[in-house]
């Protein structure tokens, strides 16, 4: 085998440690019937591990932004806004950088815009790209953990790429259904939507001194325990008919229909941090009455509460608005009342209450 052409292209070295492994993963790449004049042409655009994957569905990206305006008639202003509220650099409008079904993606905006309006149109494009984007980010760093957890050679890695591929494909599928799903459910939040009368409780639990534990923890743990808060806080959330509007480092804000079920799961949640061996002591606090829903996000006086009074909050304990007190069955929850609280951000006192929580 002449290994000069990937010598020159920068894939391989024979001096280098990982030789021998680079050497598999050359053989391969050739066992596998792609040519040379392919794979060095890739060397500068393709990581080692990916380059299979790149080579068999090659994906074509050199339209310009002012080939796109051109194919959709549409402005080319409007053309680079929407690439960039889907998440991508957009700069030199003559740059051919961009794939064929971009071309689909203005299409569907112009019809939008035309429905809706740009600016709302363009919002929820940045709410669909951040989403995927946080897809493609957990999906590939489940693929490394696994990887790297099983110390795998870079052929090994290789042919695993290969085949979460094809799995990636199902899940734009998946992505799809759910979609689907979701939209034939829920239908009295779009009827509240109309009426703009939107109430729910909102719940924020967040860990306790989070700075000085990760002082003492190492990465590897950190990220461990963060994933099982932040698994648990979505299977409680929706154990309990609430969801996960989004976490905002080691805090989950969670929205439910009703107060009850807010507290449930806060009071869930928090009993679960102080079982588990690593994470520090959570604390909760929850609102209701009503918000502002924008872009999958709400925003209002008792969200703000909300996320000021869980500084209030004690390790393990929840606290909860004068407006959950009345709305929970005293048959089944215990409150202590606390008075009115001064709260950061809040210019008049607010009356407010604890519910007890599990102990370490």
């Amino acid at each position: 085998m002449d290994l000069e052409p990937f010598v020159e292209a920068g894939l391989y070295d024979p001096a280098s440690p990982n030789a021998a492994e680079r050497l598999e993963l050359i053989e391969h790449w050739l066992n596998r019937g792609f040519s040379v004049d392919a794979i060095t042409a890739l060397a500068q655009v393709s990581t080692p591990t990916s380059m299979a994957e790149a080579l068999s569905n090659p994906w074509s990206h050199d339209l310009t932004l002012r080939d796109v305006a051109k194919k959709t008639g549409c402005d080319p202003a409007l053309v680079m806004r929407v690439r960039r509220a889907l998440g991508f650099a957009a700069v030199d409008i003559d740059e051919g950088n961009i794939p064929p079904t971009f071309v689909e993606a203005v299409e569907v905006f112009m019809l939008g815009a035309a429905l809706y309006g740009e600016d709302r149109v363009v919002a929820l494009g940045r709410v669909v790209g951040s989403s995927i984007t946080s897809i493609v980010e957990a999906s590939r760093a489940m693929f490394a953990s696994a990887q790297n957890e099983a110390g795998a050679t870079e052929l090994e890695v290789s042919l695993a790429n290969e085949v979460a591929i094809q799995a990636w494909e199902a899940l734009i599928g998946l992505v799809g259904n759910v979609m689907r799903e979701r939209t034939t459910r829920d239908e009295q939040f779009i009827a509240d939507l109309l009426h703009d009368d939107v109430r729910v409780a909102v719940a924020f639990v967040d860990l306790v001194d989070s700075v000085s534990w990760a002082a003492h923890h190492t990465g590897q743990d950190q990220v461990a325990a963060l994933t099982r808060f932040e698994a648990a806080a979505a299977e409680i959330a929706v154990a309990h008919g609430g969801r996960i509007v989004k976490f905002i480092g080691d805090e989950a804000m969670l929205v439910a229909d009703r107060a009850d079920a807010a507290c449930r799961i806060a009071f869930d949640l928090c009993a679960f941090v102080a079982a588990d061996p690593v994470l520090p002591a959570a604390r909760g606090a929850v609102a209701f009455g009503p918000v502002h829903a924008r872009d999958g996000d709400y925003f209002g006086e008792v969200v703000n509460l909300a996320a000021r009074a869980t500084k209030i909050a004690s390790a393990n304990t929840v606290v909860v608005s004068a407006a959950v007190v009345a709305a929970l069955n005293p048959s089944t929850w215990t409150t202590s009342d606390l008075g009115a609280v001064a709260i950061r951000g809040i210019d008049t006192p607010v009356v407010l209450a604890e519910l007890g929580c599990g102990r370490r």
